[in-house]
């Protein structure tokens, strides 16, 4: 089966010039691949922590744990729908909720 790409900030960063939004969107990936590497669902480092996200930055099925995928199709939606709602990129309470459910099902 072909890789599946999970996360492609080019295409949010497409959506708009407006620097606040990017600057957001920046931050939100940061702090959620970031999450996904301390929570121990990805399958290498994808963000080191001097590194910043940019619109280069690809994550793949393959760098996500079984758990990782079902992580992300459980949670993501979820997290960037409160986004869009106001609540803070760094944030992670959404986030450490869904974990917890999904290490608890």
């Amino acid at each position: 089966m072909a890789d599946m790409l999970i996360i492609d900030p080019g295409v949010l960063y497409a959506t708009s010039k407006n620097r606040s939004y990017r600057k957001k969107i920046t931050v939100a990936l940061a702090t959620y691949i970031r999450f996904l590497q301390d929570a121990g669902l990805a399958t290498r480092t994808i963000l080191q922590s001097d590194e910043h996200v940019d619109e280069n930055l690809k994550v793949w099925k393959s760098d996500l744990t079984d758990e990782g995928f079902e992580f992300v199709k459980r949670a993501e939606q979820k997290w960037f729908r409160a986004l869009d709602r106001g609540k803070s990129p760094t944030d992670l309470s959404i986030l450490q909720k869904e974990l917890a459910r999904l290490r608890k099902d």
